[in-house]
């Protein structure tokens, strides 16, 4: 199919209702025809490449919403996390991105890279995550039944678990609380 041609979700061009032996909605979809029977929304998601966004903005059909409603959106929910301040010590991340600042001057840098203000950026602040702990169950499937591991492996596995337990975090992600840092 051309790249360029458009084929709107609402379009005559994405489905067909037709009555052959078959009765019911076909999708258009260049390659085949597929059946659907009574499922119209399936007949032309499936034959369209562009549906329309709430505001009437045409996206490509893998997404819900335009650029702006995204951006919106991503917005709302950063304003709607609980605000707390930044000890410049625990990591923080850029809400919906990929970019960690471990301290306050390596956000602060990024920011002038960049070119905006520090309390322009929606920051949250990242949770950490442990190292999980080893549980005996795991080897569950090659125990007999009702089978319990040997005392010298379940004293191993609790010495383990010690280790792992004391174990600072092992990485972070982005957590639920927003961050305001104003340079």
């Amino acid at each position: 199919m051309n790249e360029e041609q458009v084929k709107m979700y609402e379009s005559d061009d994405s489905a067909v209702y037709e009555e052959r032996t078959l009765k019911g909605w076909w999708s258009k979809d260049g390659r085949t025809r597929r059946f659907w029977g009574k499922d119209e929304h399936m007949a032309r998601y499936a034959g369209c490449t562009h549906r329309t966004c709430e505001c009437g903005a045409i996206v490509p059909k893998g997404y819900i919403r335009c650029n702006d409603c995204s951006e919106k959106a991503a917005a709302k929910r950063w304003a709607e996390m609980p605000l707390v301040e930044w000890d410049g010590k625990a990591p923080v991340c850029i809400h919906g991105g990929d970019e960690y600042f471990w301290d306050d001057g390596s956000f602060f840098d990024w920011c002038q890279d960049h070119g905006c203000r520090p309390e322009s950026v929606r920051l949250v602040l990242c949770d950490p995550v442990y190292p999980s702990q080893l549980d005996s169950d795991f080897w569950c499937d090659d125990l007999p039944e009702d089978g319990e591991l040997d005392d010298t492996i379940q004293k191993a596995v609790d010495e383990l678990n010690k280790v792992l337990k004391a174990h600072g975090p092992m990485s972070w992600h982005p957590g639920t609380k927003r961050v305001i840092c104003r340079g």
